[in-house]
């Protein structure tokens, strides 16, 4: 395919965005933005030419139309799942298939090593899928132990359920399942997602039941190692970055009028019919905040050093070092932002504070999570081994995660509120009875 210019290849990609959007206004059909979407994300790893544009140019061009479909396929994923990490291209590559099997059967086994983005792959089929209901991640180490609930009781009456780790099942909790799967799981609508991190014809030598492994393997697939997907690093880290990615503040007036003028234009395009009632205004915006993160995004890219393959690790462990490394930078921008404010005037601290507050320009994550732990709390009991089985984390992994989003200094300062006589609130108030 080859375009005039820049300037074209951008009003194509966008108007064939447009369309898929304006088809799925008001009928919120996952499959179907799926099957819209793909065809446009397919453009960007096709060879095609813009007149003008060297290589170099051309690969940033395809990158930025990655960049803008990928936070498409993320915002709808994350109404369902809000902390779902960007994905390798080997997930999204075995997106299709994917879905064209679990429309077809009622269990799938996920391969590969840890880190591999198995947990995505789930996370992206079930939304996809348009499955009724939620997706429970259980870890199967926590499944057969005499304090905790029954497999029958963990699992949701409709939905998905992702079962890590198949491989450290205890033999106990293996009949157990069985049963279960013998009987009460028929009445249920449920769709399973088994992960390992070894190949299914070892599972049987780690002491796997073969009956249980034919039942949550009605289909498979493999994610290959990351010491074979070199090359996908350098993607994933870009879209990593642009994930991140924040608008200042200051910009946003400017953003705003940009997207009225330019929805003023689309309503007015006879071109791509829109459903009555359509918002206009926020498909504008979406595009034009697009634009201005990927030009952030771009230059941040090509101020990093660049990410060696690890001898060890995975996906997952590139993915969480580079949120890290951004945030960590973001921190020291704004501390020497501080430090120059406190020798300026009264009037320029205040027009200053005012530029560098950040309005993010997707879901705040870490406060869903924060509130989706809170409530897991709630009603557990402030149970922290029950906590850790709905959110299918490791007891030590969720004190980990506590301890990142600033649960656990909340928890403190809830303590030293409740000693000194005073009654915690906000958030203190749900974690002061975690301590003794």
């Amino acid at each position: 395919m080859r375009f005039h210019d820049p300037e074209r290849f951008e009003k194509y990609c966008v108007a064939k965005r447009r369309t898929y959007l304006r088809q799925l206004a008001g009928r919120a059909n996952p499959g179907r933005f799926f099957d819209l979407w793909r065809g446009e994300f397919d453009l960007t790893v096709k060879r095609f030419q813009i007149g003008g544009l060297k290589e170099r140019d051309l690969a940033e061009s395809a990158r930025g139309l990655r960049w803008l479909l990928l936070s498409d396929l993320y915002t709808q994923a994350r109404r369902f799942v809000p902390d779902l990490m960007p994905a390798p291209a080997t997930v999204l590559e075995n997106l299709t298939g994917g879905l064209h099997q679990v429309r077809r059967a009622g269990s799938m086994l996920i391969t590969g090593e840890e880190g591999a983005g198995k947990e995505q792959l789930a996370i992206l089929l079930h939304v996809l899928a348009g499955r009724p209901g939620a997706l429970v991640r259980i870890p199967a180490r926590e499944l057969g132990r005499e304090d905790r609930p029954s497999a029958g009781q963990l699992m949701p009456e409709r939905g998905s359920v992702f079962l890590q780790d198949l491989e450290e099942i205890a033999p106990t909790a293996q009949e157990e399942l069985l049963t279960f799967l013998r009987g009460e799981a028929r009445r249920r609508d449920l769709l399973f997602f088994a992960a390992t991190q070894v190949r299914p014809w070892d599972l049987a030598g780690l002491g796997i039941r073969r009956e249980l492994v034919t039942r949550v393997s009605q289909t498979e697939i493999r994610l290959p190692r990351i010491s074979t997907r070199s090359a996908d690093i350098e993607a994933l880290v870009a879209d990593v970055v642009f994930d991140q990615t924040r608008v200042h503040s200051g910009r946003m007036t400017t953003l705003r009028a940009e997207a009225e003028r330019l929805a003023a234009d689309w309503r007015s395009d006879r071109g791509i019919p829109a459903p009555q009632d359509y918002d206009f205004v926020s498909e504008a915006l979406s595009y034009v905040l697009w634009r201005e993160k990927a030009g952030i995004a771009a230059t941040t890219l090509g101020q990093m050093q660049p990410v060696a393959l690890p001898k060890t690790g995975s996906f997952r462990a590139v993915a969480k070092s580079v949120i890290r490394d951004t945030r960590t930078e973001e921190r020291e921008q704004e501390e020497a932002g501080d430090e120059v404010s406190a020798k300026s005037t009264p009037a320029t601290q205040t027009r200053k504070a005012r530029s560098s507050v950040r309005i993010p320009t997707q879901l705040d994550r870490d406060s869903l999570l924060r509130a989706y732990y809170l409530a897991l709390l709630e009603e557990e009991g402030r149970d922290l081994h029950r906590v850790a089985e709905r959110a299918g984390l490791k007891l030590r992994d969720l004190t980990a995660e506590f301890g990142r989003l600033g649960v656990l200094s909340e928890a403190r300062r809830g303590r030293e509120e409740r000693e000194s006589g005073h009654e915690p609130t906000g958030i203190s108030s749900h974690l002061a009875k975690l301590l003794p």
